[in-house]
């Protein structure tokens, strides 16, 4: 009896072994990196194998990233087999996010896997500042700065600022370089922080003249900035007086010379002369002004001579007047010219001592 006990054991067992019926069943995973950029694009691979006995009919795959999804097309899967898949994403926002893949099939259950994926962003913002209007020759300042916007840290962190050959760099901050171009070399920079620097500089001319800063790291867009300054010039009037002969003896005649120079940097307009005879001297001829394309005549009335304003005076231009004094009465006297100007709303003045003996 024990026996045939025994024996119904064994063969159940054998059954159990023989008889087992097949099945489908799926397995899934999903590898991709574990960080990436903001805005770079990632490659997700998934592997479907069928673990089961039996072939899996019309397996679908769909992989969800946030609110979107992207389907494969079915496909049939033998058993012990597997495929490979892979899909491409483009990281739009920052943070840690969930990608899932799912695979089903008419005649298996539902199998699904996940990869975590954090998104930073590698970013700068670049400022740059100058003055915005000066006079050729004064001090102008420029002021940039490059901030790690992003989340990480960035290398190779460099800067190049370069200048019209208009402008003379006076001073600069730890730089690297001369002339109209200089560079730093910034290298490392954590996110949240800054690299400031300064500079001084002088127009040399009349104009626009702009700073171009362009700065680069790794993995992100060189980006670049101007800013222009408004160099003005200014124009500045030298008056100067000579007699060409002295002492004179009444009735003789002597002739004062008067220059104007526009020493400045811009033209100055209505270049305007007035001569003022004390009674010892009486004007008799007069001349001016006098320049490559015109030769003028002042107009004497009385002890007073006044010339045609002259329209234009350019920077480093000179003009000339000359009037014949003739002597009339002994003593030390004084001619008096006046100048104005568009620029000299005040008159400026000048005298020029004769000796009559």
């Amino acid at each position: 009896m024990k026996l045939c006990l025994i024996f119904i054991v064994s063969l159940m067992a054998l059954c159990a072994q023989n008889c087992k019926a097949d099945s489908t069943e799926l397995s899934i995973s999903i590898v991709g990196p574990a960080t990436a950029t903001l805005g770079s694009q990632v490659s997700y691979t998934i592997v479907v194998e069928n673990i089961g006995t039996t072939m899996a009919i019309g397996v679908t795959v769909i992989v969800y990233s946030g609110s979107d999804k992207f389907p494969f097309l079915p496909f049939d899967l033998p058993a012990k087999a597997k495929k490979e898949l892979s899909v491409s994403l483009r990281m739009l926002d920052r943070g840690r996010f969930i990608t899932r893949a799912v695979a089903t099939s008419s005649n298996a259950n539902q199998v699904q896997a996940e990869a975590d994926i954090v998104v930073t962003k590698s970013d700068f913002e670049l400022s740059l500042s100058c003055t915005r209007e000066l006079f050729i020759g004064q001090r102008a300042n420029v002021i940039f700065s490059v901030v790690n916007t992003g989340d990480i840290e960035l290398t190779e962190v460099a800067a190049t600022i370069a200048f019209p050959t208009d402008i003379k760099v006076i001073s600069f901050d730890c730089t690297q370089g001369s002339g109209e171009r200089n560079s730093w070399n910034i290298g490392s920079l954590p996110a949240g922080t800054s690299a400031n620097y300064h500079a001084v500089l002088v127009g040399k001319t009349k104009g626009s003249h702009c700073a171009t800063i362009t700065a680069s790291a790794a993995g992100v867009a060189a980006k670049t900035l101007d800013c222009c300054t408004q160099w003005k010039g200014q124009p500045a009037l030298l008056l100067e007086m000579l007699d060409t002969e002295d002492p004179i003896g009444p009735g003789d005649e002597t002739t004062y010379v008067i220059s104007i120079t526009n020493c400045g940097t811009d033209a100055d307009q209505n270049i305007q002369i007035v001569a003022i005879f004390p009674e010892e001297i009486i004007p008799t001829k007069v001349e001016g002004p006098i320049d490559a394309t015109s030769r003028a005549q002042g107009r004497i009335q009385g002890n007073r001579v006044t010339f045609p304003a002259y329209p234009v005076l350019q920077p480093k231009q000179k003009i000339k007047y000359q009037i014949v004094g003739k002597a009339a009465a002994v003593g030390e006297v004084r001619v008096r010219v006046e100048l104005t100007s568009e620029n000299l709303k005040k008159p400026v003045a000048e005298e020029e001592s004769t000796h009559v003996y």
